[in-house]
Order: structure tokens, then C-alpha cells, then sequence
């Protein structure tokens, strides 16, 4: 059970000591740098979704249709997710990895096919998947194992990261929002499992030739303090024709022991 459950919420949705009497202003030091880092983690998660608006659904183009049969495993930071064979590796473009505000050095993209848009930039017709790790600064996730801990991570979260937080010029409404916390499940000691459905505006479905986008993102933290982002995002269409494989993909999303 504890092993599919960060996979399962992607795809539906021992107390803090007391401080000494005189160490008020460390505690309040210390609760700020917190609040700071967690409310860094939200604004990771904005961030990765306006870029993913950009990048999806510029061009119309022939959704193709794969199998589990076609997944294939990528390792990196002894974290593993899967991701079809056909498509095609875009992780050396640094100006993405750099765009989604990932450590350039490890960061991979992949997308079923790699397109120039107007400017000369790469986008993707129909899906792509995301990982690498945001940053360089680690978090103790000690913290996590308390529930005062936990429940100052959660309300930050639920504070930053509302439903309407993801609305923009791109997306005029959010249906099936969904936002769940887990711990020490899938080796992951804390992570942030995120489902959002864009509806498009009516430009913007002209323009895409899509009437939606469907995005499935984590944020999670390594057992080191890392970290990391991992996104799968696709248009309607090929989510409807692609959705097992979608699904599995996410199964696949795990940290090794």
C-alpha cells in the first residue's frame, strides 16, 4: 500500500521540543527560514506551470497513440520514471531546464515530438514529462516527521497553491483540482502530488488546437533535502488516447530505496 500511494494521488487526485525560556527569537528564526523554503516550494510549482503552458499544444499535429509496452526507464538521482520510447529527448536544451528553474545538470525533458516555434523556440505538440531537481538548497526533513512540522508545511502549501492560483491569460478555469500531502511513502520523505485540468480560453483553443490541458505534477523531497519536480503533461486529446500509459507512468514516478 505505502509504495503506490504518492502514484495513486497523482492519478485522482514525537511533538517539536519546547523552546528554552529565551529562545523565542531562534524559534522565530527558525519557523521563518521555514516558511521561507516552503513558500520557495510553491512558487516552484507556479513557476513549472506557466512554462508548461507555453510549451504544449502550439501546433496542431497527429496525436499519436503508445502502449505500456513502450515505456522505458529513466534513473536520475537514484530516482526513476518512465516515459515512452518515441519520444524524443529535449534535455540538452538548457534553456528549458534553465526556464523551468531546474538544476540544469540534471534536469531531463522528453516530448513526443520537438517543434521551433515562431521565435525559434522548442515546444511540444501534444505531451511531455519533466524531472530534475529545483535549486541547491537542501531542507531538513526531520521537520516532517512531527506534526507540528506537517501542519505548518500544509497550510503554507494551502495558502500559496489555491485553484485559482493556476489561472492565467492561458487558462480560464481549473477543473479536478486535487492537492495531496504524503509522507515517507515511495522512499520519498515528504512530497506535494498535484492534479490540474486547464481549460483553455477560446483563443487559446484556436490557437492550440486543444480544448484543455491536463497536468499531473509532484514535488518532492529526496531523503538528502533535495528538491525535486516531476510534471506529465499532455492536451485532451492525446490524454484521452494515451491515459493507461499516462497512468503508468505515474506508477512509475519513485525514489530507489
Amino acid at each position: 500500500m505505502a509504495t503506490n500511494q504518492v502514484s495513486r494521488n497523482l492519478r485522482t487526485n514525537s511533538n517539536l521540543p519546547r523552546p528554552a525560556a529565551g529562545s523565542s527569537k531562534n524559534n522565530s528564526s527558525s519557523i521563518s527560514k521555514r516558511k521561507r523554503k516552503i513558500l520557495k516550494v510553491a512558487g516552484i510549482v507556479v513557476a513549472v506551470l506557466l512554462v508548461l503552458f507555453v510549451l504544449i499544444g502550439v501546433f496542431a499535429d497527429t496525436v499519436t497513440k503508445y502502449s505500456v509496452a513502450d515505456l522505458v526507464t529513466e534513473n536520475k538521482d537514484k530516482i526513476s520514471y518512465s516515459r515512452p520510447k518515441q519520444w524524443k529527448d529535449a534535455s540538452n536544451i538548457d534553456k528549458l531546464k534553465k526556464d523551468f528553474g531546474l538544476n540544469v545538470a540534471n534536469a531531463s525533458i522528453f516530448g513526443d515530438k520537438i517543434v521551433k516555434d515562431k521565435n525559434g523556440e522548442a515546444v511540444f505538440p501534444n505531451a511531455l514529462v519533466v524531472f530534475g531537481q529545483s535549486g541547491d538548497n537542501t531542507t531538513d526533513v526531520s521537520l516532517f516527521k512531527q506534526p507540528e512540522g506537517k501542519a505548518e508545511f500544509e497550510k503554507t502549501i494551502d495558502n500559496q497553491l489555491t485553484k485559482d492560483s493556476f489561472k492565467s491569460n492561458e487558462c480560464e478555469s481549473i477543473d479536478h483540482f486535487s492537492k495531496n500531502y504524503n509522507y515517507d511513502f515511495n522512499n520519498f520523505p515528504v512530497s506535494v502530488a498535484l492534479n490540474i485540468n486547464c481549460q483553455l480560453s477560446d483563443a487559446e483553443k484556436k490557437k492550440r488546437n486543444t480544448n484543455s490541458i491536463e497536468i499531473r505534477m509532484a514535488i518532492v523531497i529526496a531523503n538528502d533535502g533535495k528538491t525535486y519536480v516531476y510534471a506529465l503533461i499532455a492536451n485532451d486529446k492525446s490524454w484521452a488516447k494515451n491515459e493507461p500509459v499516462y497512468l503508468r507512468m505515474l506508477e512509475d514516478f519513485k525514489a530507489q530505496p
